[in-house]
């Protein structure tokens, strides 16, 4: 088998694979998300975020925030995912998850036509040096906290909290000013929207109409 063969048949792959880090925030089982469909809404979230910016007039590479949602977390395919709370409980397990997926990310780089691109793309994926890795971890933050309120229907002042420092740090970092404000802006709506819209069904507001 060639090496873009493996390579499309891991893709598939990603449809089995659970991210079970979800199982310490108290998802069940059978409710577990899967990593092809975590790629698939952190690619929607960010694919607005940053049209959202570019339309304000912001200098960021769509492409690449696609490119970088598309590949960002392929490497628990083969382990290392690990849920916030207990990387927060026990850092030095996070340091060695974190590397236990780089080397998987290495493995996946080699079986890409350019490895060298690739690995770049996993590497600021896991730790942003450029203004779309930055956002690609906005979407994965925003991805991850509404999919774990969609399956258990809960998301607390603790989710948010727990949320709100990672996202105002990443955004702190945006060497674009305009991408800055725009999602300093976006966040801060979205951590008080976050939890009361869980009371209100999607199409609420046109019930009344």
């Amino acid at each position: 088998m060639t090496d873009q063969s493996r390579l499309f048949h891991l893709f598939e792959l990603t449809r089995n694979q659970p991210q079970y880090g979800f199982a310490l925030s108290g998802v069940p089982k059978s409710q577990l998300p899967d990593i092809a469909q975590h790629h698939y809404v952190v690619s929607l979230v960010g694919w607005q975020l940053a049209k959202q910016v570019i339309d304000a007039g912001a200098h960021i590479d769509l492409a690449r925030v696609l490119e970088l949602c598309l590949i960002h977390n392929l490497g628990t395919l083969f382990g290392g995912d690990i849920a916030m709370p207990y990387a927060k409980a026990n850092p030095a397990a996070n340091t060695k998850a974190k590397e236990f997926e780089a080397e998987n990310q290495r493995y996946f780089s080699s079986l890409f036509p350019d490895p060298k691109y690739y690995f770049g793309l996993f590497t600021d994926a896991s730790t942003p040096t450029t203004d779309e890795a930055r956002l690609t971890k906005i979407a994965t933050y925003i991805e991850v906290s509404n999919c774990k309120a969609f399956i258990t229907g809960t998301m607390t002042p603790g989710d948010i909290q727990m949320m709100l420092p990672r996202l105002r740090s990443y955004v702190s970092d945006f060497k674009d000013p305009i991408a800055k404000k725009v999602l300093g802006d976006f966040i801060e709506t979205w951590a008080k929207e976050s939890i009361s819209q869980l009371d209100d069904e999607v199409f609420e507001s046109a019930k009344s109409n």
